[in-house]
């Protein structure tokens, strides 16, 4: 209840932001977030989440994934799928209320815009490489149990296209400013080709290269 009384507010300025990031940790769950946009995770935010937090002062709300085997378009969620627009900005759950709430404030679409290029560039856990390494991997780990065959046209289809569209929507949203605008025809995002500026770098939460760190609150 404190958590969602603290988002009630206007969250526009830094002082209301820091007593939201006091009760959430906001890094964990822009983190959340871009894995479940990413997935198009069914039956969610609505539905199929969980957060905690320790039984100890200060102690702050961490979501984690839950229930979540309807991904990478076996839902109607295809690749194409807008999760910001027609979950997060269109529901009344919890979780739509909380990053509808976190938006509109500077830091936290900064901090959106760096945990993306944390993400989907370099070796970033949402690049089109790692995800397919961690489907190979899992492949092999059931192979046995579950045989499946990764070269399947609508997991290689995801992999190929969706970081790209979710970039897009992001972009959309305010929530990433690429150095140049998305090029129409580009069929998928490779990271190192369209890096994500931060900027200004100054003001509350900035480190010395710009990025937003919540963590550094309190």
């Amino acid at each position: 209840n404190e958590l969602m009384n603290s988002i009630a507010g206007d969250l526009t300025g830094a002082e209301a932001y820091r007593d939201v990031a006091r009760l959430l940790d906001v890094v964990n769950f822009v983190d959340y977030l871009l894995l479940n946009i990413y997935a198009a995770t069914w039956d969610w935010p609505n539905n199929n989440w969980t957060a905690a937090r320790e039984r100890r002062p200060g102690a702050r709300f961490r979501f984690y994934v839950w229930d979540a085997e309807g991904t990478f378009g076996t839902s109607a969620k295809d690749y194409p799928y807008n999760t910001i627009r027609e979950d997060l900005e269109a529901l009344n759950d919890e979780i739509p209320r909380i990053y509808r709430a976190l938006s509109v404030n500077e830091d936290f679409r900064r901090l959106f815009s760096s945990r993306a290029a944390v993400h989907f560039g370099g070796h970033g856990a949402l690049t089109d490489s790692n995800v397919l390494l961690q489907a190979e991997e899992l492949r092999r780990t059931l192979a046995e149990a579950i045989p499946f065959n990764l070269g399947t046209p609508r997991i290689l289809t995801w992999i190929e296209h969706r970081g790209y569209r979710m970039l897009t929507h992001m972009q959309e949203a305010g929530l990433l400013v690429p150095v140049d605008p998305f090029a129409p025809a580009q069929p998928s995002f490779h990271a190192p080709s369209i890096p994500v500026p931060l900027a200004p770098a100054s003001g509350p939460n900035l480190d010395e290269t710009g990025a937003v760190d919540a963590k550094d609150l309190l």
